[in-house]
């Protein structure tokens, strides 16, 4: 229908997924080895609109302070942002 849906994987930096960052209606993003807060900040700096931003593969940042770190990433990110939980079920 149009949608693009972006999916990261394991990636050293968010860079990597170049021009698949560019305007995705979802994007879904690792942050296993990356903090979600900061993520949200460069995402906002480089004005990316995301639809729909979908962390998940969670580190221990979000597994050992799960509020903190998503009222911080909230604070951050003015747009639509889960943490996504085991058999959640999004709408697209």
């Amino acid at each position: 229908e149009g949608k693009t849906i972006v999916y990261s994987g394991d990636v050293k930096s968010p860079d990597e997924l170049g021009d698949w960052l560019h305007n995705p209606d979802v994007l879904l993003m690792e942050t296993g080895h990356h903090s979600a807060p900061e993520l949200c900040r460069k995402f906002k700096h480089e004005k990316r609109k995301i639809g729909k931003l979908i962390f998940l593969h969670h580190g221990f940042e979000i597994l050992d302070h799960y509020e903190e770190t998503w009222l911080r990433a909230r604070d951050i990110w003015e747009g639509e942002l889960f943490f996504a939980e085991d058999g959640q079920v999004f709408e697209l």
